[in-house]
């Protein structure tokens, strides 16, 4: 195996970890969406509470 085969593996190796990083912080990024997303529904509920007392 030359120097050059070593590098290219080495890369793969990399963009395969770059690959995974990118999906989990993209999986993380839904959940925070999901929360924001419910506790905004939750406020608009609580300010509508609020408007028809």
């Amino acid at each position: 195996m030359t120097e050059y085969d070593r590098r290219i593996k080495r890369i793969k190796i990399l963009l395969g970890m770059l690959i995974k990083e990118a999906i989990s912080l993209n999986h993380q990024l839904d959940i925070i969406c999901c929360l924001l997303q419910d506790s905004e529904r939750k406020n608009v509920i609580d300010a509508q509470k609020t408007v028809t007392k």
